[in-house]
């Protein structure tokens, strides 16, 4: 039976170029290569055929050419051939991409996950935002893999600090140092009598004992705290942490107009609104500031009930985030650190990119986004993290450090990598763990 591969009755390059295309269409879903590689990628990448070997069956279809051609001319068309064939494969593989499957999601979840928590060892790195963050995503990691150990590390944690927030100040109103608070109610949710939410409650209840709304002053600060009041409203069934939640919210989005409605776009702070201009001359609307925003609005949907009044502006503000964000998602997936101006400080950046798949891809799943619009707005940017980001050790990279701006910790590099962006990595996974149906 003749091999595929036997291809010397062909009189035309048409049959070679066809079989080249077909390798860049097929894709392979095997669990290992769940993401939906291209066969020829494959057969060079594992050696199934070598790329010397595949040079002389190209040219051995092509007798006529082997023994006419010059060897540098045949170098140079073969070069054409895989070109082409290369140009259709990226068309192809940007316009149908596949999400990896269930089992493959939970392993790379796991291998992020556990490689972060190596480095840590015994450190529990504080209970400062940052790590905070992290543990909401960790959370996310036990709920989808089922996984004990993910929830034993959140307890430790908890409990390393008291279950109080950063700096002990049971007085305080800054959000950075409630962020904690987060994962402390999950916790008590699950085992009531080993979690301690009394610290959480004195907190939030005298913060809700005076009149003002306008400690939100900027963006991060909303996925740092908009949670908690959320949660407790859900706890307690009181509705006033819900109604508090949304005044501080409109303060931040509506005085001090922070949201853009033309854009879909937050600015960080009042500081970077017109006429403030990046270095190009476009307006600065910073990547992981919509990521926190985004991040924040997502996990309030997920907590409040179906009859909140508050539900529908909540889901007003996440399509049309999801809409802009659409328009300016880099071609390979990513979002540039500035979302509308790709030239400064351009390059991919994964902190933005995740908590952007986390929103969207929530959104998909509860009906609020068109899937048949952003699921392919979901696998771009999935398959970007998953194929460039995640490094062969476990390392998320492409991370751009704490900061305010798209100028700050650059450069962004694949060894740049926060404990938050694993965070939002594990959170984004959760919720394309429940996409794949």
């Amino acid at each position: 039976m003749p091999s595929i591969f036997d291809v010397k009755n062909s009189s035309s390059p048409v049959f070679i170029w066809l079989f080249i295309s077909f390798l860049t269409i097929v894709k392979v879903n095997d669990g290992l290569h769940s993401s939906g590689q291209p066969l020829c990628e494959l057969l060079f990448k594992e050696e199934k055929i070598d790329r010397t070997g595949f040079r002389a069956m190209f040219f051995s279809s092509l007798p006529s050419l082997e023994t006419k051609v010059p060897t540098l001319t045949k170098k140079i068309m073969m070069k054409r051939y895989l070109k082409w064939a290369l140009f259709l494969w990226s068309g192809i593989h940007l316009s149908a991409q596949n999400l990896p499957t269930k089992a493959a999601i939970i392993d790379r979840m796991k291998f992020v996950n556990d490689y972060f928590l190596s480095l840590q060892g015994t450190n529990m790195g504080g209970n400062m935002w940052a790590r905070s963050v992290y543990y909401t995503g960790n959370m996310a990691c036990y709920y989808t893999t089922g996984d004990q150990k993910y929830l034993d590390q959140s307890f430790r944690w908890a409990e390393t600090y008291g279950w109080r927030m950063y700096g002990d100040d049971p007085l305080t109103r800054d959000a950075d140092m409630q962020c904690c608070s987060q994962t402390y109610i999950e916790l008590y949710n699950i085992n009531p009598s080993r979690a301690n939410i009394s610290h959480v409650r004195t907190n939030i209840d005298n913060l809700m004992s005076t009149n003002v709304i306008s400690d939100w002053s900027f963006v991060d600060r909303m996925y740092m705290a908009m949670p908690i009041f959320a949660q407790l409203g859900v706890l307690t069934g009181n509705t006033a942490y819900h109604d508090r939640m949304y005044a501080m919210f409109s303060d931040t989005k509506d005085r001090r107009r922070l949201f853009e409605d033309t854009t879909g776009l937050w600015w960080r702070d009042p500081g970077v609104r017109p006429p403030h201009l990046t270095p190009n001359g476009k307006h600065e609307h910073w990547s992981r500031g919509n990521g926190w925003s985004i991040g924040a609005i997502t996990r309030v949907l997920k907590i409040l009930p179906a009859n909140s009044p508050y539900r529908a502006a909540y889901v007003d503000v996440l399509r049309s985030m999801a809409a802009g964000l659409r328009k300016v998602q880099r071609p390979d997936g990513f979002w540039n650190v500035s979302l509308e101006d790709p030239n400064e400080f351009p390059g991919p950046e994964t902190s933005g990119t995740v908590f952007f798949i986390y929103g969207i891809a929530y959104g998909i799943n509860e009906g609020i986004l068109d899937r048949a619009t952003y699921l392919p707005v979901v696998e771009r940017a999935y398959n970007a993290i998953w194929n460039t980001a995640i490094q062969s050790d476990g390392r998320l990279g492409y991370v751009q450090g704490p900061g305010v701006r798209p100028s700050d910790a650059q450069p962004v590099t694949n060894r740049t990598t926060t404990d938050y962006a694993v965070g939002a990595f594990l959170l984004a996974s959760a919720e394309i763990y429940k996409l794949t149906g």
